[in-house]
């Protein structure tokens, strides 16, 4: 008997599906491949199966893992055959690409391993996926769009040894919004103008946290500081962006700053890098060693996508080199301050600062340290001098992760907390909760989609299908709840918002809503009764600035003992979501958590990992750190 295997991606295929199943002879097997094809098959009563079912998380974690090591070589091979391009001996433009190479390791060894997994489990004749619309990424910044198939591509890949028919309409009139041009208006403009004008800028910022009256304050010492210490914040500022007024009182100013924007138009020239690049990988037998996957050939593919990363990253060094080390030298420099970097300009900068002499020092910008996350280091302290973190709990994971993954240089961590939780904790509106008025409030995690990678010992090709069944529990619960009121807040990037909006409309149920970027975690914590998460990441730590109740779902990653059984005290955590979201119902029903040693006034966690919000002095920290290191 004659059997096939139909893959769908795209939910608005799945009547095609449907329609072609019943017309094939034999056995049909239906796989879903996204949470929304899932929820597709579900309302259409299709038995069907997940990538879930058929395991191997723990071989696919393991060889994200391993992806360093390859990244490791390869990076190596081309920075050494192409240094003569830039000249500059200190530069490294392929090791600076890790963040896309890692994604782009990652997604394509993992997609491979879970179709052969599936394959080899069904042994089908034939092959049949019925893909989303194919949108490549062009810019070589990120490696895949959200709406390109990546499974799709995979299956065109020789190697499969098994018929392969792939369903996918081409539709050219769907913009790339990477490529796309925005419409300049006077408000852009003007915003453009502010930009380039640091001292204008930084007044802004000051004005907008903490009022008009702090930008006389901030403009004060900027006029009556004499002795002057000036620093170069690199991209988005986090922390220290909350900690201008205290950068000020301590002398640390002008404070200039530098962006990726700055260069965007310079680095989008085409050199020809791209070529080079490709030349030395269809060569170079250290690199011709990653031509198969399991089997597959990826070699047109893979190496096409590298050339692209990397040329990108040859641009941004070529042209970000000179221009750093002229601001540094220009504006007299002391010090580069920056917080997370994922393109190669964050790391040429830091590289002109180490070839200046002067001293790097980076802030954790947002919640880490739960776990070993040897991505981590690469983002956001590789290089780094000093590395200020929220708290002891994080500085000594990051310093077992650096040990752990061989780091050449560990920078010293330096616990100071963060100026933006207690900015958080102190704009906390003390709210009396209503038992029948104030919502529960979801705050979700992202769908990966093309975007993951494994850093952690997770399995990512099977997290989304997790969340949606997570998300789907809480919404089940709200049914059973109608006087309740619920609030999810997806990601921002979840802009659809299926296949919940969907679920809600089919089950008639009218006491959720849905937001991505309506409400800030602040205004939903403002007004909540309860909060549940089920990523232990930034936005708990923000909650738990408050003393609002927490239900925490661990099960995504694993997280260190320790680390849990700190959180436990302050909040309701459970690994499993069945258990969780128990628990979860009888507070709805009772106001009361199941475990009374649950104190919402508890510290340990925050202060471990967050910040010391019983007297709020991240920034004076920072500052009086900093200054010590500028001495």
């Amino acid at each position: 008997m004659v059997k096939t295997l139909f893959f769908l991606e795209a939910p608005e295929k799945i009547d095609k599906i449907l329609s072609d199943g019943a017309k094939t002879t034999g056995q049909s097997v239906y796989v879903s491949l996204s949470p929304s094809a899932s929820y597709a098959f579900e309302r259409s009563n299709i038995p069907y199966k997940s990538v879930r079912d058929f395991g191997g998380g723990e071989e696919r974690y393991q060889q994200g893992l391993e992806n360093f090591q390859r990244i490791d070589r390869i990076t190596t091979i081309l920075d050494k055959e192409l240094a003569y391009i830039h000249g500059v001996p200190t530069l490294t433009p392929a090791r600076y690409s890790i963040y896309p190479l890692k994604v782009l390791f990652d997604v394509l060894w993992n997609t491979i391993h879970i179709l052969k997994r599936i394959i080899d489990t069904e042994q089908p004749d034939f092959i049949r996926i019925y893909a989303t619309n194919k949108i490549k990424s062009v810019n070589g910044v990120y490696t895949f769009s959200s709406d390109e198939s990546v499974f799709a591509e995979v299956l065109t890949m020789t190697g499969w040894g098994i018929p392969v028919e792939i369903i996918q309409d081409i539709d050219s009139s769907i913009p790339n919004p990477r490529v796309t041009e925005k419409k300049k208006t006077i408000t852009t403009l003007l915003l453009t103008w502010i930009k380039q004008r640091d001292l204008i800028f930084n007044l802004g910022l000051i004005g907008k946290r903490e009022g008009i009256g702090s930008i006389a304050t901030a403009l004060w010492y900027y006029i009556m500081t004499w002795y002057r210490k000036p620093v170069l914040i690199y991209e988005s500022g986090y922390n220290w962006d909350d900690s201008l007024i205290e950068l000020h009182k301590g002398g640390i100013l002008p404070i200039y700053r530098i962006m990726d924007k700055t260069f965007n138009e310079t680095v989008s020239k085409d050199n020809g890098y791209r070529e080079t690049v490709r030349k030395v990988c269809n060569v170079h037998l250290g690199i011709r060693e990653f031509d198969h996957i399991l089997g597959i050939d990826v070699s047109a593919f893979f190496f096409e996508i590298l050339s692209q990363i990397i040329d990108k990253s040859i641009q941004e060094s070529v042209v970000v080199y000179p221009l750093a080390r002229k601001i540094i030298y220009k504006k007299k420099i002391r010090c580069l301050l920056h917080s997370v970097r994922e393109r190669a300009i964050g790391h040429v900068i830091i590289q002109a600062a180490h070839d200046a002499g002067i001293p790097v020092v980076s802030w954790q910008h947002g919640g880490a340290g739960y776990c070993y996350h040897p991505m981590m280091p690469f983002i956001e302290f590789i290089n780094s001098d000093w590395h200020f973190v929220f708290g002891e709990g994080v500085a000594d994971s990051y310093r077992s992760t650096s040990e752990r993954i061989g780091m050449e240089k560990i920078p010293v961590f330096v616990p100071v907390g963060s100026s933006s939780l207690d900015t958080f904790h102190k704009n906390n509106k003390k709210t009396t909760i209503n038992e029948t008025k104030n919502p529960v409030v979801y705050i979700t995690t992202e769908y990966l989609r093309n975007g993951y990678m494994i850093s952690q010992p997770f399995d990512p090709v099977s997290r989304d299908e997790q969340i949606w069944g997570i998300q789907k529990q809480i919404i089940n619960l709200a049914k059973r709840n109608p006087e309740t009121e619920f609030i999810i807040k997806l990601h921002p990037k979840h802009k659809d918002k299926e296949p919940l909006k969907s679920y809600l409309f089919d089950h008639e149920i009218h006491n959720v809503k849905l937001i991505t970027s309506e409400m800030t975690v602040r205004e939903l914590t403002d007004g909540a009764g309860v909060v549940v998460f089920d990523l232990i990441s930034t936005g708990i730590l923000q909650v738990l600035t408050t003393d609002l109740p927490v239900f925490v779902y661990s099960g995504l990653h694993q997280i260190d003992e320790q680390t849990i059984i700190r959180l436990k005290k302050r909040a309701s955590v459970n690994g499993r979501s069945e258990e969780i979201i128990g628990d979860l119902e009888k507070y709805i029903c009772t106001k009361k958590t199941i475990n009374q040693s649950r104190d919402t006034m508890d510290r340990e966690f925050i202060i471990g990992y967050g910040t010391d919000i019983n007297n709020c002095k991240s920034a004076e920290n920072a500052v009086r750190k900093l200054n010590e290191i500028l001495l």
